[in-house]
């Protein structure tokens, strides 16, 4: 596990990701990174379950 500082560039790439052009603009322009911290999650071994029959 990794945190980090969190940069303005990386929060504008991920809320435009996951909250569309408009919405993740408006959330970085109102939100304060004072003391926000990225927390990164290093992949060690991924599980799948799918749909079973």
């Amino acid at each position: 596990m990794t945190f980090a500082a969190v940069e303005p560039a990386v929060l504008s790439r991920m809320a435009t990701r996951y909250l569309g052009d408009h919405a993740g603009r408006e959330f970085v322009e109102h939100r304060d990174l004072d003391g926000t911290v990225l927390v990164m999650l290093d992949m060690v071994k991924v599980r799948s379950f799918g749909p079973t029959e």
